[in-house]
């Protein structure tokens, strides 16, 4: 942040350096032309003189008033739009003045009647611009000066009480100044009254001092020197600094910034309390062109919520990478470790102290030129919470589709459409599970620990049948077969009477294969109602029939299950040999299912007038599945789904889904329900028993319309105004007395209190058994207004309105404050209950400047 305030010194190196070459020390000026043109502006370009003139190429100069060329006092004056171009460096002035006697150069604006300055000196040097009231320079010794000197590099605006060039290396500036604030009077700026610059190597200054509104708040009382070396620099990172109830004197984000390299960096720092211990991170990134990229970011500290709790260790490791080798074969990788609870322990954000599970993944892949392709996969989730998780490896491997019969028969032949793909697979899988159980009053944590790992083949067989009549008919077939290292074998321990397991290793296989042919088609039906305005009322119906076959494979003479028998509970339980490598795809029951859906959609067509074609408007979506399994002797009809959706209404979106069963239940003398296989159609309670219901229905409102939101602000600082209008009004800018008794009032102006509101509403109703029903009704709000065109409200909140209580509330403020912007947020209920402010300036330039205060729980 310091260092950016000195970039103002690049404005005099180049104009210093650029205006070397403006006017090229002459002896003699010879006119090549003097021409009125069609704008009334003259034009003298001087050429090189054969017999003295040191000047070695064209430079022009104009004006749209008048030029006065003394020849014997060797003096030039342009004014009105004056300009001078030599090469790529350009100056424009009201007024420009050059003596070739004394080698001087001369450039000013001009006041009107009413004390106005106009065409204020502009310098132009390689799509650098900049602003000067007074602009003095001796091309002959190449000294110089600028008064009030201004340019605006980076989103920030430089500027200098005066600026004097000593020699071709060295400029003296006095009250230089830095802001990002774009007001002609800037509300802050850093200052120093003193400063000396070395070109292209550093800048001295003597001291450095922070101002706002004129005021200085901060000065570092000694003298500093800092590098003009473009590009990423090197420097401390200034810290976030506060107190906290719980955590003390706090310092965050304190360290060291490295810039390394052109392709990568580092960044050290580190989060201080007094009473709630540290944390060291470090953060570092690299790039090489569009070939690699990726970051590391290091955690480690000890942490605790108050002074009274022992501190805990905290550490996290992330890790992202991502290479190109070709268009090919890359690498990608996203890895995250951390300890148990280190959001709880670290992050103050609630969203993130929310997080219970991170997950990792990292992947090779390469594919070749006959469509054939290879992969190896790493993923890893962990549950941060109770320090479980589950990780593997694996590798992948697959063949491109290939159609046997294509060159064998006809082209309009079925026959060409049946295709053979392969892919296969080998994984490992590693788990570990945390149980927590109290014995004799505490508490303690069992580990349990598990591997299983499989190889897995999956050809496909494809076939797709002519179109016979409105159907669509497709059969399909599924082959699948695994490979595993272990097979298991459980029995009873009749010493607990647990189960207990003994692995036999070696190379094993199971497979497993389904089949089934699907059905399709659709069914129209139009209504004509000609009224209202209503044209058409369409009704589209696609009815999908399938029928799946899948076989018995539990017959354990081939090994895919086994079974014991259990005298405890006088049953024989039978169990899947290859259950814990994630096999058990053999079933061990015969399995033939009907399967139905009918996709609906309802539409109409509004007339538009006699010029203008219908507009069609969907009604309503809604989709019914179910199956029949004839394997099942017990309640072979499934439950019946339905789903639907609708937008008719204007500004709203409604939406919901319910479950149906067909099937009766009864109660028994206990109260205990038994269900039992009879159709409730066949006991004459109707034809299906609604078991679940949720519906969901949200819109929007705004001072602007339904479903119109307000316009969301952009803190990244704007300049609203030219440099040059800017540079204008600062210098023209007059004090202004304010305006007590109203005399300039501008009168009566339309109230205006722009909002937006959304509106959710969700209900829920489960009654799985006729004697257990359980309801859910809540309502939540997002909202924004603003009460004057600077300051913003925004929030959202949940209310359950069968519990009557609150969820999660978040209310945010925002005060617009042209540069600066102060931000508030406010937890009122739940375990992040209390506040976040923060007030800072909104150029990101300069987003360590800041100020934050936060009260809650965990701070």
């Amino acid at each position: 942040m310091i260092r950016n305030t000195y970039i103002l010194i690049f404005f005099y190196i180049f104009f210093f350096a650029g205006s070397i070459g403006l006017i090229a020390q002459p002896d003699s000026l010879a006119i090549y032309s003097n021409q009125v043109d069609s704008t009334d502006k003259i034009t003298i370009a001087p050429v090189r003189n054969v017999a003295k003139s040191g000047l070695d190429t064209v430079v022009t100069y104009s004006a749209s008033d008048t030029v006065v060329f003394n020849v014997k006092a060797k003096r030039m004056r342009l004014r009105g739009k004056a300009n001078v171009l030599y090469s790529q460096q350009n100056l424009k002035a009201e007024i420009i003045e050059i003596d070739f006697n004394s080698n001087k150069l001369h450039a000013e604006g001009s006041e009107d009647t009413s004390g106005i300055i106009t065409g204020y000196p502009q310098f132009s040097d390689k799509g650098e611009t900049f602003y000067g009231k007074i602009i003095d320079y001796n091309f002959k010794s190449q000294k110089g000066s600028i008064v009030f000197g201004e340019t605006e590099v980076d989103n920030g605006f430089y500027f200098a009480e005066k600026i004097k060039k000593k020699s071709p290396t060295e400029l003296c500036l006095k009250n230089g100044r830095f802001t990002t604030c774009d007001a002609p009077h800037p509300h802050y700026y850093f200052g120093s009254p003193k400063m000396e610059v070395i070109v292209k190597d550093r800048v001295f200054v003597d001291p450095i001092i922070f101002y706002v509104e004129d005021i200085p708040l901060f000065v570092v009382p000694f003298g500093m020197f800092f590098t003009l070396q473009n590009g990423r620099q090197s420097g401390i990172i200034i810290p976030s600094f506060y107190f906290s109830q719980n955590r003390g004197v706090s310092f965050e984000n304190f360290g060291v910034y490295l810039a390394l390299s052109d392709y990568y960096d580092t960044r050290f720092t580190a989060d201080f309390y007094s009473k709630g211990g540290f944390t060291m991170k470090n953060f570092t990134q690299w790039k090489y062109q569009d070939i690699f990229a990726g970051e590391l970011e290091l955690e480690y500290g000890r942490s605790r919520f108050n002074s009274e709790e022992d501190f805990a260790k905290n550490w996290k490791l992330r890790f992202k990478h991502n290479h190109l080798f070709s268009p090919q074969e890359q690498i990608t990788a996203n890895l995250n470790f951390s300890s148990q609870d280190f959001n709880r322990n670290t992050q103050w954000n609630p969203n993130a102290r929310q997080v219970q599970s991170i997950t990792s993944n990292a992947s090779y892949s390469k594919s070749f030129d006959n469509g054939s392709s290879f992969s190896a996969t790493y993923s890893r989730t962990q549950n941060i919470i109770s320090n479980s998780y589950t990780q593997s490896p694996s590798l992948s491997f697959s063949l491109p589709r290939y159609s046997p019969f294509k060159s064998m028969v006809a082209s309009d032949s079925w026959l060409r459409d049946i295709s053979l793909s392969y892919n296969g697979s080998v994984s490992y899988t590693d788990k570990r599970d945390i149980v927590v159980r109290t014995e004799n009053g505490v508490t303690k944590r069992d580990t349990n620990n598990s591997w299983s790992s499989k190889i897995t083949h999956n050809p496909r067989l494809s076939i797709t049948l002519p179109k016979l009549s409105y159907f669509t008919f497709t059969p399909y077939f599924n082959f699948s077969l695994n490979n595993y290292f272990r097979k298991a074998h459980r029995y009873l321990d009749m010493k607990d009477t647990t189960e207990k397991t003994n692995y036999k290793h070696g190379f094993f296989t199971e497979y497993t294969y389904n089949a089934g042919i699907a059905m399709s088609t659709r069914i129209y039906g139009i209504a004509k109602p000609k009224i209202f305005g209503i044209n058409a009322i369409r009704h589209t119906l696609q009815p999908n029939f399938s029928f799946s076959f899948r076989p018995d494979q539990g017959n354990p003479e081939l090994g895919f299950y086994d079974s014991y028998y259990n005298p405890v509970t006088k049953k024989t339980v039978e169990y899947s040999t290859y259950r814990d490598d994630g096999g058990g795809i053999a079933s061990n029951k015969f399995s033939g299912a009907l399967n139905y859906s009918f996709i609906n959609n309802i539409a109409m067509k509004i007339a538009q007038g006699d010029s203008l074609e219908d507009k069609t408007v969907d009604i309503l979506s809604f989709n019914i599945n179910g199956n029949y399994d004839f394997a099942k002797d017990f309640r072979p009809w499934s439950d019946i789904s339905l789903s639907f959706h609708s937008t008719t209404l204007p500004g709203m979106n409604f939406s919901g889904s319910s479950m149906f069963t067909l099937y009766d239940e009864v109660l028994d003398a206990n109260k205990n329900v038994i269900p039992t296989d009879d159709l409730l159609l066949s006991v004459n309670k109707g034809f299906a028993r609604m078991t679940s219901l949720s519906l969901s229905l949200s819109t929007g409102f705004s001072s602007e319309g339904a479903f119109t939101s307000l316009p969301s602000r952009d803190i990244a600082q704007e300049d609203s105004i030219g440099l040059g209008e800017r540079f204008a009004r600062r210098m023209n800018a007059k004090e202004q007395t304010f305006d007590f008794f109203g005399d300039h009032s501008p009168g009566y102006s339309k109230f205006s209190l722009p909002w937006s509101l959304s509106l959710n509403f969700n209900y829920s109703y489960n009654k799985q058994t006729i004697n257990n029903e359980t309801q859910a009704f809540t309502v939540g709000t997002n909202f924004t207004f603003k009460i004057t065109p600077t300051w913003d409200f925004n929030g959202s909140v949940q209310f359950d309105l069968l519990k009557y209580e609150m969820v999660s509330p978040i209310i945010n403020i925002h005060k617009d404050m042209h540069c600066w912007e102060l931000n508030i947020s406010w937890y009122p209920t739940g375990y992040s209950k209390g506040f976040y402010l923060r007030f800072n300036i909104k150029s990101p330039l300069l987003q360590d400047l800041k100020w934050e205060q936060r009260s809650s729980d965990f701070r």
